[in-house]
């Protein structure tokens, strides 16, 4: 590890002496190290150094953990809720680069699940799609619940201004058009089989 990390953290104010800024920065290694492990461990590049991790954290934050670490609570309190992780941005984790200081970023736990979902315009690989596909097969919804989508829908439909329902109604038509020309085509090509 460079001086580079211990003389940042320490300009931070901390509040710890010597010994204990040295044993903190250790514990703050060891999980940048772990969350390494767990990239690799995924097929995923990482090139992220010590000091990127540690500039990834709010300095606010990095108070938090520094009183933590006082009270001998940083390894409890690392894995509750309130802990901070090592993420991806979101849409970054399928974009092929590795995890630097512009694809990584510090989150809840919960955040970093979100922000590994699949982001609108992203496309599915066939794997994704089979295990969605197994899951939802043979799984009936029960008219209560598809009342209450409906209901739902038909709310956020109300909501919305004339100029987007005139929007989502001309894609619904242009949808059913080009549905209705695949139907007659794929028609037509059946009839001309048969003869």
């Amino acid at each position: 590890m460079n001086n580079e990390v211990f003389e940042y953290i320490g300009n931070l104010g901390l509040k710890l002496d010597q010994i204990q800024l040295n044993n903190f920065v250790d514990v703050l290694f060891k999980f940048y190290i772990s969350s390494a492990k767990t990239q690799r461990a995924r097929g995923k590049d990482f090139v992220l150094t010590m000091m990127d991790y540690v500039r990834l954290h709010n300095p606010k934050y990095l108070h938090v953990l520094a009183r933590q670490f006082k009270m001998g609570r940083l390894h409890d309190f690392k894995k509750s809720k309130k802990a901070m992780v090592l993420s991806w941005q979101p849409g970054m984790i399928r974009s092929g680069l590795p995890m630097s200081i512009e694809t990584a970023c510090m989150c809840s736990r919960q955040q970093s699940r979100r922000n590994c979902y699949y982001q609108k315009g992203e496309k599915m690989d066939d794997k994704t799609k089979a295990k969605i596909s197994k899951t939802k097969t043979g799984h009936t919804t029960d008219a209560e619940t598809i009342a209450k989508i409906k209901e739902a829908n038909k709310r956020a439909y109300a909501e919305k201004s004339d100029a987007e329902k005139a929007e989502i109604n001309a894609r619904k038509a242009q949808a059913a058009k080009e549905r209705w020309a695949r139907y007659h085509a794929e028609k037509i090509v059946l009839f001309d089989a048969k003869a």
